[in-house]
């Protein structure tokens, strides 16, 4: 279809799922041609929520947050609930990343508000796994309860791959305690969802906990 509009969409949606299926590079390249065919201001704060996504998993994390702040901050003003969510749990990603706790909890805790209050339940478990993720240091009590109720929700909405995610974070903090093979079990549940999923970087990032948990017996 000769529809510029579908073509921008299919481009930035496209480069979407190549990000977050463990592929930033192509997700960049996808994200650079819709770009090119000069998208309306929705598309191109998606487009730059997408392209900072990607950044920060190709290592770029400041210019990922830059991207992620602007277009985080567009949705924001048009109040476009759903949408500034989203894009702001990649923003809380990349503070995670950076080990900036308080912003990871902030925005975290925001998109739980909304997410509850409107009925997003896959964005209210990775809104719980990300502070889970976040206090796993500090409040490992807390960081427990958050990923429990994260699984929970995950599960029932079908949400595999974010499954996987919090089960590896699971297994972290059951490593953190020295319950090493609740740990060892948990990293296998995760690999196998992700080997099913066909998710890229993930299973590398697995195989290489559970070889630290070996060389550590």
């Amino acid at each position: 279809m000769d529809d510029l509009r579908l073509k921008v969409v299919g481009w930035w949606r496209t480069g979407s799922t190549h990000v977050q299926r463990g592929d930033p590079a192509h997700g960049l390249q996808c994200c650079e041609e819709a770009l090119v065919l000069s998208p309306i201001p929705f598309d191109a704060a998606a487009i730059q929520g997408v392209r900072g996504r990607g950044l920060v998993n190709v290592g770029q994390v400041v210019r990922g947050i830059a991207d992620l702040t602007a277009a985080v901050t567009w949705f924001d003003q048009l109040h476009l609930r759903y949408t500034h969510a989203f894009f702001a749990l990649w923003l809380a990603e990349a503070y995670l990343c950076q080990g900036e706790v308080f912003q990871t909890r902030t925005i975290c805790e925001e998109v739980l508000s909304t997410s509850q209050e409107a009925g997003y339940r896959h964005l209210a478990g990775v809104a719980e796994r990300y502070l889970g993720e976040a206090l796993m240091t500090e409040e490992p009590v807390a960081a427990a309860g958050h990923l429990e109720v994260a699984l929970h929700i995950l599960e029932e909405v079908g949400a595999r791959n974010e499954v996987a995610k919090t089960l590896v974070a699971q297994a972290n903090l059951h490593r953190t305690v020295g319950d090493v093979s609740e740990a060892r079990y948990l990293l296998a549940r995760a690999l196998a969802l992700f080997e099913t999923l066909g998710t890229l970087d993930e299973p590398h990032r697995v195989e290489a906990l559970l070889a630290m948990l070996e060389d550590n017996r």
